[in-house]
């Protein structure tokens, strides 16, 4: 998988996009996904007349974490944890509000951008190869300055 520039005749292009500002773009799908939290939960109370049930009380407590959860990875550089937070959240009640009229529909819409985003991420990670002294990586195992290992075999 190569990563960085790629070149396009005889020119070194670099990616579309920045990684610093695709985890900015992170952070602001999750502190738009607290706000529509807030929102949504200010309207149940609104339509249960201030009694609502306990579970609406809840489960908002656990999507506001998730959310800020992602923000933090997204901060943090943490991608693998971006989709794991989007994915909790988007199963199953994402999918459900993306069924909802009004601006419930977006949340859902927010909690895919939000694994999209941390899947791009992903993809654009460095490759471990090259660190701690293993050069590539062949069928038999680590290559260490270029000789072949076996894998029952020690490095020498």
């Amino acid at each position: 998988m190569a990563m960085g520039p790629v070149p396009v005749d005889g020119a070194r292009r670099g990616p579309l996009v920045g990684r610093k500002t695709l985890r900015m773009l992170g952070v602001l799908i999750a502190l738009t996904l607290l706000v529509l939290w807030f929102f949504l939960v200010r309207y149940i109370f609104q339509q249960a007349g201030g009694q609502p049930a306990p579970a609406v009380l809840m489960l908002p407590l656990l999507f506001f974490s998730l959310a800020i959860s992602a923000g933090v990875a997204a901060l943090r550089d943490e991608p693998v944890v971006m989709v794991i937070c989007g994915g909790l959240s988007l199963f199953p009640m994402g999918v459900f509000l993306l069924f909802m009229p009004g601006f419930p529909r977006w949340i859902g819409i927010l909690d895919i951008c939000l694994v999209a985003l941390g899947v791009i991420l992903v993809r654009q990670q460095r490759p471990v190869i090259g660190e701690g002294g293993v050069d590539a990586w062949d069928d038999d195992g680590p290559g260490i300055r270029g000789e072949t290992v076996a894998p029952s075999a020690p490095p020498t």
